[in-house]
This record gives C-alpha cells, sequence and structure tokens, in this order.
C-alpha cells in the first residue's frame, strides 16, 4: 500500500485559505510584453514553495523582469534585531549578517 502526500491547493487572487484569515505571502510578478510593457500579475499563497508552481502555470517564465514577495500580514513591531520567539539560533544569525556587512 503506498501514500502520497498532497499539497494544499494553490491560491487564485481572490480565495483565502479556511479560516477566512488572508493568505500569508503575497508575490507580484512582472512579465515583459512587447505591446504592453510590463505587466504584473499578483499571486496570493500560504507557503513560499507554492510561489514555484504558480510561475510554472503562469505566462512564459523567461519573459519575467523581477518578482517581488511581501508578507500579506507582517508583524509591525518584528524587526531581526527582536526575533518573534527570542530564537538564539535568529540572534546568531543577525550577529552573523552584521559581521559580513562590516567586512
Amino acid at each position: 500500500m503506498t501514500t502520497t502526500k498532497t499539497k494544499p491547493p494553490l491560491l487564485s487572487n481572490t480565495d483565502e485559505p479556511e479560516g477566512g484569515r488572508p493568505p500569508r505571502w503575497t508575490a507580484t510578478v512582472w512579465y515583459r510584453s512587447k505591446n504592453a510593457g510590463l505587466v504584473d500579475v499578483v499571486h496570493n499563497f500560504e507557503e513560499l514553495y507554492m510561489l514555484h508552481e504558480l510561475i510554472e502555470l503562469g505566462p512564459c517564465f523567461y519573459c519575467i523582469e523581477r518578482i517581488e514577495i511581501r508578507l500579506s500580514t507582517p508583524a509591525p513591531d518584528l524587526t531581526l534585531e527582536k526575533p518573534l520567539h527570542g530564537s538564539r539560533e535568529q540572534e546568531g544569525w543577525v550577529q552573523a549578517a552584521r559581521r559580513r556587512k562590516s567586512r
């Protein structure tokens, strides 16, 4: 007997996940067009891996000019210096980033 893991369905530009909350991520993809210049397509999705599938299903990925990914509902007080749960791992990441920047 084999079992297969199924991924959650992709969201369209107007869908919301179960529970009525907004999707976690919003990505805007700009495509080059000969007639219209840059054409932007907005995708809302829950998990970052879903963006890959949305790009593959969309217009020609060779025509992508740029992609911008944003949290749909960012935490206003959260910064790299103030980890969400006081994570030592994240604090270490911030210190390493500072060392790289000062080189």
